[in-house]
């Protein structure tokens, strides 16, 4: 008989023995904490589903990681869907029963995952989720010393005391909580003001392309109104801030209100790579899936490139 239940704080090593064996030996999350305890810790609650079998041994996790965690006052809550495997040859469909369980025992308004692979989009689908394809859009930075329109200021200084400036589920607070405060990554992050008014704020970080031999700005994640994205694309890319860059890129769900003729959309003629650890030249899409639950007021989730755990390390030097 399998137990389904939430994880144990005390279940932490054997999670990670069960990485270890039955995903990879050497992935990340099997012996570096530091990348654990980021995203799959939270004030000490282990954010894990398990199944067990009748000797208490895991036969199936089921990972998630909150928007809440990286900022407490944020009201819309999102579960994003990660480390999801059960050992093979189990006469009962445990991996289903994780998700069903995780579904029934979290309190969020959407259950989501990004980077899902293909041959378990039917699968989502049959669950009720909504799944598809991100759009990869690109700019060029051009290089003419260009000011930005005199209506806007995008600075890396925060005009204002509240850290917790958001709209929606993000805010400046997650931002810095999720991205800045891990040193995973050296991240850069904007604040877009038009006529004295907050916009929204830009994380991103720089990625260079050896085949290109071009570097590029990768948006990761905002915080506050979508249309920030469009003003800072079409300025900072004639700015000194981007004097070294020679492209822009994000990923998005969907890019309703993302203006027009500002960001190109990558085809497999013309594209960006989107793997850089380890680096894959390739064209390649990445896949999406969200289950709205009733307590939530909004319809659509908007999905963007550092959601759910992409921007989780792959290796580190000096892993604790």
């Amino acid at each position: 008989m399998i137990d389904y239940s939430h994880a144990e704080y005390a279940d932490y090593n054997e999670i990670q023995s069960f990485i270890k064996e039955y995903w990879a030996s050497d992935h990340i999350l099997s012996h570096d904490k530091e990348v654990f305890n980021h995203f799959f810790v939270n004030i000490n609650k282990l954010q894990f589903f398990l199944a067990k079998d009748s000797k208490s041994n895991i036969v199936g996790i089921l990972g998630y990681i909150t928007n809440s965690q990286f900022d407490r006052s944020i009201k819309q809550e999102i579960a994003w869907l990660s480390m999801w495997m059960v050992k093979v040859g189990l006469r009962e469909p445990v991996g289903i029963k994780l998700l069903k369980f995780l579904e029934d025992n979290l309190n969020v308004g959407f259950v989501a995952s990004l980077g899902v692979g293909s041959q378990v989009i039917p699968l989502y689908q049959r669950l009720g989720y909504e799944t598809g394809s991100m759009t990869h859009l690109m700019k060029s930075v051009i290089k003419k010393g260009q000011v930005i329109d005199s209506d806007y200021l995008i600075t890396q200084d925060f005009h204002g005391e509240n850290e917790t400036v958001g709209i929606g589920e993000k805010s400046n607070l997650y931002l810095k909580q999720k991205y800045l405060i891990s040193n995973f990554y050296d991240y850069s992050i904007f604040y877009v003001y038009e006529n004295d008014f907050y916009i929204a704020s830009i994380v991103g970080r720089i990625l260079y392309d050896p085949t290109l031999m071009k570097s590029i700005f990768r948006i990761v994640d905002f915080a506050g109104d979508r249309k920030g994205l469009s003003i800072f694309a079409e300025n900072i890319s004639s700015s000194k801030f981007f004097k070294n860059i020679d492209y822009i890129d994000i990923l998005l769900s969907e890019i309703l209100l993302i203006e027009d003729e500002i960001f190109e959309t990558c085809s497999s003629q013309k594209y960006l790579p989107l793997y850089f650890e380890p680096f894959i030249s390739d064209y390649r899409k990445k896949n999406f899936c969200f289950k709205r639950f009733k307590q939530c007021k909004n319809e659509n989730l908007l999905i963007i490139t550092g959601d759910c755990d992409q921007e989780r390390p792959n290796k580190r030097d000096n892993a604790l």
